[in-house]
């Protein structure tokens, strides 16, 4: 997982990763823009995926 860094002006928050929020988030990382992306429930971790 990245680190942003909480004074950077340039990443964008995208809330909510349903169909919209996951696709703008999909679409500003391929375009070299730093996300973070929240979304409610509890917290995963890579070995549950």
């Amino acid at each position: 997982m990245a680190m942003i860094d909480k004074s950077d002006s340039s990443a964008v928050v995208v809330i909510g990763s349903g169909a919209g929020g996951g696709t703008l988030a999909n679409e500003l990382c391929q375009k070299g823009i730093k996300v973070v992306l929240l979304e409610a429930g509890k917290r995963e971790t890579t070995d549950s995926f």
